[in-house]
């Protein structure tokens, strides 16, 4: 039929729908920066990123309700400030009454978009990108439906993902999640206007966050970033000993083929005339 601007369909039912009826809900969601707490220094998969994450309560949240339920997917959207990569924070799904360790808790962010090792160039049916980091560096944007797979809820469920390792790091994440549950729905709340501005299109991956308030750290963490600081200047140190070492071998054989040239050029020359003769 002719559309003017938009259209309805609806259905009528003869009897009402039963209490366990799930209805479809979707919610959007966005951190800017994520909680990371490492400096941009330290690099994803390096040594000092290695701290255990026991607990999933500093995850980034795509999905947290109450009542029952099947969480069906979502889009996740991100910007990449610290250099290396954005990928290896591990997926955590709290389902029920779950505490530690949660129902399901995978290994990467790539994983639990099964593109690992790392993001690949595709799209199929239930998983895969729709921009991808090469195309747009520092950007990634995917994709998970969990319809050959569902995951169902009881009583409620967080679904979360680290932010780079043990959530180290500090970009800008988004995403959108999808799911069936009973009512009554959650109260969910849309984000201030000023936290759903999109960024310029300032590249690499636009203006740098803030970096994290690194006496708020808890032991551990710090003693990673202070291990960092002494590896990069053992690193530097030695490479400069290195250099120098290179340095001073490149003279002497520049030396040593002056030189050989020296010698070989008058011979080559006598060589020359002998042979005209």
């Amino acid at each position: 039929m002719p559309l003017a601007v938009s259209k309805r369909n609806y259905e009528l039912f003869p009897e009402p729908l039963s209490k366990d009826t799930l209805y479809f809900h979707s919610h959007w969601r966005r951190e800017n920066p994520t909680n990371g707490w490492a400096p941009e220094s330290i690099q994803t998969n390096s040594l000092e990123t290695q701290v255990p994450n026991l607990d999933g309560k500093n995850n980034y949240v795509i999905l947290e309700t109450e009542g029952a339920g099947q969480y069906i997917g979502c889009n996740h959207s991100v910007a990449h400030f610290q250099g290396t990569w954005w990928g290896e924070g591990d997926d955590m799904i709290f389902i029920d009454d779950d505490t530690w360790p949660p129902s399901m808790h995978g290994t990467g962010g790539e994983d639990y978009f099964t593109q690992g090792w790392g993001m690949q160039k595709n799209a199929d049916p239930f998983c895969g990108t729709v921009i991808h980091e090469e195309d747009v560096p520092n950007h990634q944007v995917s994709y998970r439906w969990h319809l050959a797979d569902p995951v169902h809820f009881s009583k409620k469920i967080r679904v979360t993902m680290e932010s780079g390792h043990a959530n180290h790091l500090r970009d800008d994440w988004s995403t959108t999640a999808y799911w069936y549950q009973t009512l009554p729905g959650p109260k969910l709340s849309i984000q201030p206007v000023e936290e759903r501005i999109p960024r310029k299109p300032d590249f690499p991956a636009g203006k740098h966050p803030e970096p994290p308030n690194t006496e708020s750290l808890d032991p551990q963490r710090k003693a990673m970033i202070q291990q960092h600081q002494d590896r990069m200047e053992a690193f530097v140190q030695d490479r400069n000993i290195w250099l120098e070492r290179r340095a001073k071998d490149s003279q002497e054989r520049s030396k040593k083929n002056i030189e050989h040239a020296k010698d070989i050029r008058p011979r080559f020359l006598e060589g020359d005339k002998r042979a005209k003769v």
